[in-house]
């Protein structure tokens, strides 16, 4: 970056936002949903006063236990291992499988030739990461 280019384009100079939300500058809603002490209550969960994520019952949830308790995927008895795991694909008759068990996308790597999982554009993990190492040093180059 040029060193002179922060002083071209006034990054020291305060700048208005733009955009409103609920009547309010985005920097005041912002600031007064997350930094307003009224707006935090005992979660029901962990029993600590943070910022209310969710209500579950009329109850408030912290965003800490909101991402622990009520955002995971699905558990279920896997189809074919029969453990009760986490759900990675359904098949085609809706019934779940597991992220161990279910078929991995095997096939030939276009690079090396070797029959491995293949992750993208037809190249192994391996050969892709080389792959795409070597095109982003030739685009900044």
């Amino acid at each position: 970056m040029n060193k002179f280019r922060r002083y071209r384009i006034g990054v020291h100079a305060k700048r208005e936002r733009s955009g409103f939300i609920k009547g309010m500058t985005i920097a005041e809603y912002y600031k007064k949903r997350y930094h307003d002490k009224s707006t935090y209550r005992q979660c029901f969960k962990c029993e600590r006063v943070r910022h209310v994520r969710m209500r579950v019952d009329n109850k408030a949830v912290c965003a800490g236990c909101y991402q622990k308790y009520y955002y995971s995927p699905p558990k279920s008895i896997c189809t074919k291992c029969g453990r009760l795991k986490r759900v990675a694909k359904y098949t085609t008759d809706g019934k779940p499988v597991c992220g161990s068990c279910r078929e991995k996308n095997t096939g030939i790597c276009a690079m090396c030739g070797r029959e491995k999982i293949i992750q993208a554009a037809g190249l192994c993990y391996g050969c892709y990461k080389k792959y795409h190492w070597l095109t982003k040093q030739k685009s900044t180059s």
